[in-house]
């Protein structure tokens, strides 16, 4: 830090000690600068609250509230802006806060998925004066929005895509290895591109791993794999994979303007 003229702050310094929820540790305290610092049950690192483990409960919580506050702040003048407008504070206030370091909540169960799926609900209600009784896959697709699952798969795979530039080698210097070439005459010769999915030993935290779940959710479509020298052409598909699937959800025809 001296050779970067940087400096710590005592009073904002936090030490967070990754552990697993089952496990009682005894973590002792650490001194730094004369000034004792003791373990932080969760700490924050660019706006993302972790937690000692690794659950993201205090991160998914913190989020919610700041989203419904916007929301309800939308709610109450929706009657005045145009759809164009109202769409564009959505965008600006709401749906950018979901997709802001959200590769972070990638491998969190459902449950905990389902509480931002139901405010991007509410939203897409919102914005187009629907009641709360209405539907809303096909609200999302007339807004061109992906679920929240969606945007984390898109998000996982651009990450993994971005590793096989020249900017990110010289950046992100461990990649997960690839598979061995393929010498046998396959069905899909093509898949010589593949990332290698390492084995965890840890189900559950180590399933989370970017180093496991990268590499999985690449997999997951055969599309973006096989144009992985391609970083044009793979980013359009990681684009349009998500969409893909949300137009297969429904097939009725969509709201009109």
């Amino acid at each position: 830090m001296n050779s970067n003229k940087l400096k710590l702050n005592d009073d904002k310094t936090e030490i967070l000690l990754m552990k697993s929820g089952r496990q009682t540790i005894n973590t002792p305290s650490v001194s730094i600068n004369h000034n004792t610092i003791d373990m932080a049950e969760k700490a924050k690192n660019l706006e993302v609250i972790f937690d000692s483990d690794f659950s993201m409960q205090h991160q998914l919580s913190t989020l919610c509230k700041s989203l419904y506050f916007q929301l309800r702040k939308i709610g109450s003048i929706r009657e005045y802006p145009t759809e164009k407008v109202a769409k564009t504070h959505v965008t600006s206030l709401i749906l950018s806060k979901f997709d802001y370091c959200n590769s972070t909540l990638a491998g969190c169960l459902q449950n905990k998925l389902q509480k931002l799926q139901s405010i991007m609900n509410n939203s897409a209600r919102l914005l187009c004066r629907k009641p709360k009784t209405t539907h809303v896959t096909q609200l999302l697709r007339f807004l061109h929005w992906l679920p929240v699952k969606q945007r984390l798969t898109t998000k996982l795979q651009s990450c993994v895509s971005n590793l096989f530039t020249v900017q990110a080698s010289t950046i992100i210097p461990v990649r997960s290895p690839r598979d061995p070439p393929i010498t046998k005459c396959l069905r899909s010769p093509k898949d010589t591109n593949m990332l290698k999915v390492l084995r965890v030993n840890v189900k559950t935290y180590g399933e989370r791993s970017f180093s496991y779940i990268g590499p999985v959710t690449l997999a997951q479509n055969s599309h973006v794999s096989e144009a992985v020298p391609n970083t044009g052409y793979l980013k359009k598909e990681t684009k349009n994979f998500p969409v893909s699937e949300l137009l297969n959800l429904c097939r009725l025809s969509s709201p009109t303007d």
